[in-house]
């Protein structure tokens, strides 16, 4: 029988970004939206500021050919690979 499971091209994230004067910046990223939530909630309630939260999508090194546990070269970021 085949694995009808397929794998997905990209990971979905959930980003918190701070703002503190020089644009925003990533604090935490998160497959798990309420472990986000949470750490903003605590960012909130230590420092104050300005944060949001927005949804991001990065290539799974799975779907480019990269083996698991190594860097996703830049070069392969962005360009479509065929499958075999």
């Amino acid at each position: 029988m085949k694995n009808t499971k397929s794998s997905n091209k990209f990971t979905y994230l959930h980003v918190l970004q701070g703002q503190y004067g020089f644009g925003w910046e990533d604090l935490c990223a998160s497959e798990n939206y309420s472990e986000v939530r949470q750490n903003l909630k605590e960012y909130r309630d230590n420092e104050g500021g300005h944060y949001r939260l927005i949804e991001r999508r990065e290539p799974n090194a799975q779907s480019l050919g990269v083996p698991c546990g190594d860097p996703i070269p830049m070069a392969l970021v962005g360009r479509e690979t065929k499958s075999k």
